[in-house]
């Protein structure tokens, strides 16, 4: 099953606002089918988990999915942007890999997987930029 979000560049630009509830995301146009829509929304009502692959279509599903977690085929723009303290609503565990420092998609996977997964054996360089977290793509379905 697969989601379809259009990615900007302003996905990957860094968070510069002092509140990280200032940062405004730019629009990005999705497309989620009814096959993986019903495939998603059976899944979740026999208590099945929902694994997203990739901040991209955990951003596409957190759109659509309903209080319940249940998910309508449609398409259409979000600028949704998951920040620590946001509640999933539709996914169960994360597979991502790597991510920048200050970056949306790092927020992102602290979110879901907490602060201490994403800093686990992030080295400091000196203010360089840091590529980071291998580990937390795997710790991300324990969770």
């Amino acid at each position: 099953m697969f989601v379809t979000l259009h990615v900007g560049l302003g996905t990957f630009r860094p968070v510069k606002a002092d509140e990280i509830t200032e940062h405004k995301m730019h629009s990005e146009f999705y497309v989620i089918g009814q096959e993986t829509a019903d495939v998603i929304n059976e899944t979740k009502q026999n208590g099945g988990r929902v694994i997203a692959v990739g901040t991209t279509a955990n951003r596409v599903l957190e759109t659509v999915a309903d209080e319940s977690g249940f998910v309508k085929a449609q398409t259409g723009w979000t600028d949704i942007f998951i920040y620590p303290g946001y509640r999933f609503k539709c996914i169960d565990a994360l597979i991502t890999n790597f991510h920048l420092p200050e970056s949306t998609l790092i927020m992102l996977v602290s979110a879901f997987c907490g602060p201490r997964v994403c800093d686990a054996g992030v080295p400091n360089s000196g203010g360089g930029t840091v590529s980071v977290f291998s580990a937390s793509a795997i710790a991300c379905l324990f969770f």
